[in-house]
């Protein structure tokens, strides 16, 4: 499927068949998309996404869009929302890996007080005349100190 977006057209990936239900494999959180601006290449996880970065290399805009190879963020409330809308089957996956009911919902749930305190993680690859470099940066605020909030942990 193409989009203009200014004068860049982006390319999209989509389902064929709608899919139905409440809840869906995690596989239809995503709607790649794809596009070219001078002589680089985007691909994005989103239409929204790859437009925010067409937005960003068409002003030329470098720190926006660093000289990486690779780049990932992924934000908290985002996870947070992600692991909300797929916790059905994140829940049935553990159980396939032999924990209880009881232990995958207490997985999920450490997750989520994870996520909850996430503020941003930034992984990035770089390969140059200098070498392979890997940059993994995070943001998260502290973790809670008990009462209610706290996860007990694992056994």
């Amino acid at each position: 499927e193409a989009n203009l977006h200014g004068g860049t057209p982006i390319t999209t990936a989509r389902f064929l068949e709608t899919p139905s239900g409440e809840e869906l494999p995690p596989i239809y959180n995503f709607r790649p998309a794809a596009a070219r601006v001078g002589d680089e290449y985007v691909l994005s996880s989103s239409l929204e996404l790859c437009r925010s970065l067409v937005d960003a290399l068409e002003s030329g805009d470098r720190a926006a869009v660093a000289a990486e190879d690779f780049q990932l963020a992924v934000h908290g409330a985002a996870l947070c929302a992600l692991i909300d809308a797929n916790r059905t089957h994140l829940e049935a996956a553990r159980v396939n890996e032999g924990r209880s009911a009881d232990e995958a919902v207490l997985d999920i749930d450490r997750l989520v007080a994870l996520a909850e305190r996430l503020d941003r993680v930034h992984l990035s690859t770089l390969c140059d005349s200098d070498g392979f470099r890997l940059r993994l940066q995070a943001k998260a605020s502290p973790a809670p100190t008990g009462g209610a909030a706290a996860v007990e942990p694992a056994r």
